[in-house]
């Protein structure tokens, strides 16, 4: 019993398996193994501006007990090239300013017929925000990025005029010197396999706070002109 026991737990490991859309596609060794796969599958949507990466859907890993000897794992390099496959897929698109639909059959790999005929279009008229359905070859796994694209700005530094009697009439003398102020605008570009689904402007990044101008001014008596 001790022999059969100690054979059980010796071969015996958990393992991770990569499910896409409910069906298995490759079965890992190590949660390190796994976290190279997913940085392969997003590295080739990520640019210098990207803040963050994401499968929009179909990915799912589940733990499971397997045995060492009769068990066959994947290196991450294999499941990467598996799950980097395109299928056929039904993707909505929705028209854009200056879209046609060559310009979209052309994007997608697909044809201005095809498109008619899957969408019950009896002209070729489209008009922005109309919704399409195309079905072409699309990455089995979609990864959605955000790219944020930040302009510097200068803000404006405050002028703060204070009213003192201390100081001749309309003499005046700076207290603090002011100084302007930095900041960065934030554009959020959200796209889907490369292709731009929305963008908007986030709150700015305020990189250097500025320094207020303080400014004193008398309203003192005049000074008597010296003879």
């Amino acid at each position: 019993i001790f022999a059969i026991t100690t054979r059980l737990f010796t071969f015996t490991i958990a393992a991770i398996e990569i499910h896409v859309n409910g069906e298995f596609e490759a079965r890992m060794r190590t949660e390190a193994d796994l976290e190279e796969v997913e940085r392969l599958l997003h590295e080739e949507y990520r640019n210098d501006n990207t803040v963050g990466s994401e499968f929009v859907s179909g990915w799912e890993t589940i733990i499971v007990q397997v045995n060492l000897e009769e068990t066959e794992f994947f290196t991450p390099l294999e499941a990467y090239y598996r799950l980097d496959r395109t299928t056929l897929q039904p993707y909505e698109y929705i028209v854009k300013d200056r879209d046609t639909l060559g310009s979209i059959a052309l994007s997608f790999g697909t044809t201005v017929n095809r498109i008619m005929l899957d969408n019950n279009l009896t002209s070729t008229l489209i008009r922005p925000g109309d919704l399409l359905t195309i079905n072409t070859n699309l990455p089995l796994l979609a990864v959605r990025t955000f790219d944020d694209y930040r302009t510097p700005e200068l803000i404006e530094m405050p002028v703060d005029t204070r009213y003192t009697d201390e100081l001749p009439l309309h003499e005046s003398r700076i207290v603090q010197q002011g100084q302007q102020g930095q900041q960065m605008t934030v554009e959020r570009v959200t796209r889907v396999n490369n292709m731009e689904v929305s963008r908007e402007m986030r709150e700015p990044e305020i990189t250097i706070e500025p320094v207020p101008h303080i400014v004193e001014v008398g309203t003192g008596a005049a000074a008597m002109e010296r003879r």
